[in-house]
Formats: structure tokens, C-alpha cells, sequence
């Protein structure tokens, strides 16, 4: 065939180019799964400690963003289903399981929590078997000097997974 042929096709373009427009897809998509998932909306106050979760239903093990805000004068920490803690004469605390649950229902859900100077902190948990599918409450725990106070508590729904 003559090179002015109009019936001639353009060539193939090469598989590294196919690639790298496979990843910018992939990138894209994965971009805006993580700002549309992103950490849970709380209005930032060094005031008084709160929390937020990016969703109020879960599964077991799934992931579940979290945002605490609060004064930089402690310590916080994440629990599910506990209603308080009790300080043992050695110096180390006991959980109190919240609205009469088995113990085995209760669960810290992170690490210390520092909001530092900006007041705030992020993170992300999961809930663990063996709880149960259900109602169940997350609290948030602040340490002080003298022992570990509940400052704020919200509903998280286990659901079956799909």
C-alpha cells in the first residue's frame, strides 16, 4: 500500500503508553475514593474535647476514619463500649463494659491520641470480632493525673457483611 493510502490505519499505540494511562485512571479513581472517604468534618475547638466518625455503620474489620479535637492538656483515647474506667491499687485501670455488655465486648479502638497544638488528630480503626452485630457506642477517654474521664460518647451500627 501507497504511505497516502486513506484506508491505512494509525499504528498501534505502544503498551507502555497503554499503561501509564491505565495508572493515571487508577490514580484518579483512587484520588477520589480518598477524598470523598476522608477524615470525618469537625469544626476544630481547643476548647472542649469531641470527636467525629466518617460513618455511623460498620463491619467487622472494616475501616472507620475518625477526627478528635480538644485542648492540648491531655491525652486521649478511642474505646468501644465502655462506660468508664476504675483505677486498681497497683495503678493500672479496669474497664467498666458499658449498658451491662460482657467484657469480651469492649474494645480500645486506638492508640494515645495527642492533638498537640493545632488541637486536632486523625485516625482510623477497626471494629473486631468476637463483638457482636449490633448498636454499640464508641467513647472517647481523656487521661488525666488523676485517673480517665469519658468527655464524649456516639453510636456506631456493626452491620453483616455484604
Amino acid at each position: 500500500m501507497a504511505p497516502h493510502d486513506p484506508m491505512l490505519l494509525p499504528p498501534a499505540p505502544p503498551r507502555r503508553n497503554l499503561l501509564i494511562v491505565l495508572l493515571g485512571v487508577f490514580a484518579v479513581g483512587l484520588t477520589f475514593q480518598l477524598i470523598n472517604s476522608g477524615s470525618p468534618d469537625l469544626t476544630v475547638s481547643c476548647d472542649a474535647a469531641t470527636f467525629a466518625l466518617a460513618k455511623e455503620e460498620t463491619q467487622l474489620g472494616k475501616a472507620v476514619q475518625w477526627t478528635v479535637t480538644g485542648p492540648d492538656d491531655g491525652v486521649y483515647f478511642l474505646a468501644l463500649n465502655v462506660e468508664s474506667f476504675a483505677r486498681n491499687a497497683d495503678g493500672t485501670f479496669t474497664s467498666t463494659p458499658a449498658d451491662g455488655r460482657a467484657r469480651d465486648q469492649t474494645q480500645q479502638l486506638s492508640d494515645d491520641v495527642d492533638v498537640g497544638s493545632d488541637c486536632k488528630d486523625t485516625g482510623v480503626f477497626g471494629v473486631l470480632a468476637p463483638v457482636a452485630e449490633g448498636a454499640h457506642t464508641v467513647g472517647l477517654f481523656r487521661r488525666t493525673p488523676t485517673g480517665i474521664d469519658r468527655v464524649a460518647a456516639k453510636p456506631l451500627a456493626v452491620v453483616a457483611a455484604e
